[in-house]
């Protein structure tokens, strides 16, 4: 029997803005301005979905 992972997204919008997230690992998925996606969407030459995380949480050693 196959078990399918459920998906749960959360989404956060305004007159302007609409960001989808997933809940699991808070994972971008979408962000439309004017109904236009602007975050990478998945193609057959990149399965997954944000090949651009947040590089720095928290600060560096030594400041840098």
């Amino acid at each position: 029997m196959d078990v399918k992972e459920l998906v749960v997204m959360v989404v956060i919008k305004n007159d302007y803005l609409e960001v989808h997230i997933n809940e699991m690992g808070a994972e971008l998925e979408k962000v439309l301005v004017n109904n236009n996606n602007i975050l990478w969407e998945r193609n057959d030459s990149w399965k997954g979905q944000s090949p651009i995380l947040f590089p720095i949480c928290g600060g560096l050693k030594e400041g840098f």
